[in-house]
């Protein structure tokens, strides 16, 4: 897990898209959420990521926790 949060602290500093989509429309933010990586959601999420993209079953990252029953990514990604 440590080096996951390294490559993505490495890939923000050099400005790497954090809003970008896979074939099914999921950002990282998607994919850390469904894998419950909460420290890659923390990062994330500290750096704008635009939680509202919806993939391509128009769920939300917060939705997909939500289905998770993950309370700790829950409250990282409360929506306003």
């Amino acid at each position: 897990m440590e080096n996951n949060i390294t490559i993505s602290k490495i890939l923000i500093k050099h400005q790497a898209d954090c809003n970008i989509k896979n074939n099914v429309l999921q950002t990282p933010l998607h994919i850390a959420v469904s894998d419950g990586k909460y420290e890659i959601i923390k990062l994330l999420v500290s750096h704008g990521v635009d939680s509202n993209e919806k993939d391509a079953s128009r769920w939300t990252a917060y939705e997909i926790g939500n289905r998770h029953f993950d309370k700790k990514i829950l409250q990282l990604l409360k929506p306003l």
